[in-house]
């Protein structure tokens, strides 16, 4: 599978990347929400699998300019809701967070929902699952 991670916390997610890479999935990691939607609109079936943090720093480029700061640190929810937006987009998206509150606001719009810190084997059992359904 061809993976895209959107996730600001690199170091932290390395250990995920390099997991996937071992079960022989083309992982790509993007941190900035912007640069993610630009490649998603110019290609939006480049990916089997979208794998998404709702907690990122606010983005001040183009699209994510938020006033309120409450809602900025969530500008992976802005994200999943202009991802949404692009009519050819079929992946599923997984949304790996720390934000316990936010599951209820996303049902309907994820795949799936994995609270971090996230075991490997729980986010590949996630993977398995959406794969065989596809």
């Amino acid at each position: 599978m061809r993976i895209l991670i959107i996730d600001d916390e690199v170091r932290r997610m390395q250990a995920t990347v390099d997991m996937l890479r071992s079960d022989h999935h083309i992982v790509d990691q993007i941190t900035n929400p912007s640069q993610a939607l630009q490649k998603l609109r110019s290609a939006p079936k480049q990916y089997d699998l979208i794998i998404l943090d709702v907690m990122m720093p606010i983005d001040n480029e183009n699209e994510f300019k938020v006033l309120d700061t409450d809602y900025g640190l969530r500008t992976g929810v802005l994200l999943l809701n202009k991802i949404k937006e692009i009519y050819t987009f079929t992946a599923p998206i997984v949304v790996l967070t720390a934000n316990y509150e936010i599951e209820e606001e996303l049902k309907g719009k994820v795949n799936h929902f994995l609270r971090k810190p996230v075991p490997y084997a729980q986010l590949k059992a996630a993977i398995d699952k959406l794969h065989t359904k596809s």
